[in-house]
């Protein structure tokens, strides 16, 4: 606390805020010119209020410049020295002392100026020091306050904005188990589950595909060759008759013989010459093969051997003979035929099921069509069938081509999935639900009794069942209830298996007021 005494120096030069801090008395006393007047005022006025004598006299200089040091040059004010006197220095003894302490330079003009205006100029920075201090020490108070508020204000902000409460119930589960019946039917065109049918549609898939085959059949095949003779008649001017397969015997031993009978006209005389009578005949030879294709020759008739006729009757041929042949010859078969409609009906039916199936796939993504599982479903007809030869074709090859048409009846995987579900729950209490990720479904079509149009399944499902939990009941009751409070409320609930409480950030003590910061998840693994 500054003394009174300390209060009592004043500077005439003060800005007008600074004297404003002062008493009104201090005020008037600023008004004043004189130094010596102001001391002996406030001395006055200093005595009269605390009734304090001072023993010493006030040595201005040199507190001064003891207070000058330890501010570093900077004059911030003043301290008392107690004087043995009880009267006020003499304004002469004031001005030599606030003398003392200028420097050279200024104490040079302090005779022409005069002391009240160097006392003016030498502590007028007293003041002002005190004033920049107390601003600085507002702004540091102003700088904590802040600091603080807004800390405050997010941390609150944090509280109402950020606060949730995370929340993880393992309800109690069971796995079912049933069997049903249910008919997929072309003529459908919605699903009635109560008399258990869905609709269904046929999908096609057509292949053309050929390919070349051997022919298989073996067989000996031969011919006798044939060719003319011309026999004559050297005998007599009378005709011969020769019966059918007479025989013709050539030079080189090949056998022949007439089909038919044969006259051979009678010879005649021409200037006393006989001339023979002549007849070609077709003759054939008595065995198939090449060797029988013989060149022009001459033939004789061995029925004649032993008599005269048989150098009389004789033929000839003049071109070779032909057709003679005997050889195995390969030609297509009715098993060559079957045979290769089967290899070909199955390759085809593997190529069409085949692009039907991925088809299937496609549509399966597409339009949510469950077509894999009806795969053995599929029903191959054989269309259109061509061959480039027949059976008993002389071909060692021949090109058989073949079209199939594949096609099978599907359903939709939705209207299989909405049929186990409601048949489910038709056959489980009200208050339970399902797991519909632990749903399957196995089914085996009734493929006996399958058409285009109709089939059969054989259902086998299971999926896990659990008890129903309202979330938003949870969330209402919750409300405002400590970690621990929940967790007991959610621990004794019917069931439930197993409970996590969480609360965020980590100083929130109460579950939020607010529902949807709430967090409810049910684990139902």
């Amino acid at each position: 606390m500054r003394s009174s005494v300390e209060e009592g120096i004043f500077f005439d030069n003060m800005p007008k805020k600074v004297i404003d801090i002062f008493p009104p008395q201090k005020k008037r006393d600023i008004g004043k010119s004189a130094i010596p007047e102001k001391a002996e005022l406030k001395a006055a006025s200093f005595e009269e209020k605390t009734n304090f004598k001072p023993e010493k006299q006030i040595n201005i200089s040199h507190h001064t410049e003891n207070a000058t040091k330890k501010s570093g040059g900077f004059l911030s004010g003043f301290k008392i020295k107690k004087s043995s006197s009880l009267t006020s220095p003499a304004p002469e003894s004031i001005k030599e002392d606030k003398s003392s302490f200028l420097p050279s330079s200024r104490k040079a003009g302090l005779g022409q100026r005069g002391v009240r205006d160097e006392s003016k100029n030498i502590h007028s920075s007293s003041p002002f020091a005190t004033l920049g201090q107390m601003k600085k020490r507002t702004q540091l108070s102003s700088f904590f306050l802040l600091g603080f508020a807004f800390l405050f204000l997010t941390f609150a902000a944090s509280y109402l904005t950020l606060s949730a409460a995370k929340i993880e119930i393992w309800p109690k589960g069971e796995v079912v188990n049933f069997d049903a019946k249910l008919t997929v039917d072309k003529n459908k065109d919605k699903a009635d589950f109560s008399a258990k049918i869905i609709p269904g549609q046929i999908i096609e898939e057509k292949k053309t595909i050929s390919d070349t085959f051997f022919a298989s059949g073996k067989i000996k095949k031969e011919n006798k060759a044939e060719g003319i003779i011309r026999v004559y008649n050297a005998n007599s001017v009378s005709a011969q008759v020769l019966l059918a397969n007479t025989r013709f015997v050539s030079a080189s031993g090949k056998l022949f013989k007439t089909p038919s009978r044969v006259t051979i006209p009678g010879a005649w005389y021409d200037k006393g010459k006989l001339i023979p009578g002549e007849v070609d005949v077709k003759v054939a030879a008595d065995q198939p093969g090449l060797e029988y294709n013989i060149e022009p020759t001459t033939f004789s008739i061995p029925g004649f051997a032993g008599t005269e006729k048989y150098t009389k009757f004789y033929g000839k041929s003049f071109q070779q003979m032909s057709g003679g042949f005997s050889e195995e010859i390969i030609q297509i078969t009715e098993a060559d035929l079957r045979k290769a409609e089967d290899i070909l009906t199955k390759k085809a039916k593997e190529e069409a099921e085949a692009a039907l199936k991925n088809d299937l796939k496609k549509k399966e993504g597409s339009e949510g069509i469950n077509l894999e599982s009806l795969a053995s479903g599929i029903q191959t007809e054989v269309g259109e069938k061509f061959t480039s030869g027949s059976i008993g074709a002389e071909m060692e090859k021949f090109e058989y081509k073949i079209g199939v048409k594949s096609s099978v009846l599907v359903f939709q995987k939705d209207d299989l999935v909405k049929f186990a579900k409601e048949f489910i729950l038709s056959q489980i209490a009200q208050d339970k639900k399902i797991n519909e990720d632990s749903l399957k479904i196995n089914f085996t079509p009734d493929l006996n009794n399958a058409s285009l149009s109709k089939i059969n399944l054989a259902l086998a499902i299971s999926a896990k069942i659990y008890s129903d939990i309202d979330i938003l009941f949870l969330k209402k009751v919750l409300q405002g209830k400590t970690q621990s409070e929940t967790k007991a409320f959610l621990e004794n609930q019917s069931g439930v298996v197993k409970v996590k409480v969480e609360f965020w950030p980590f100083w929130v003590k109460r579950a939020p007021e607010a529902e949807q910061k709430i967090k409810i998840k049910l684990n139902l693994d």
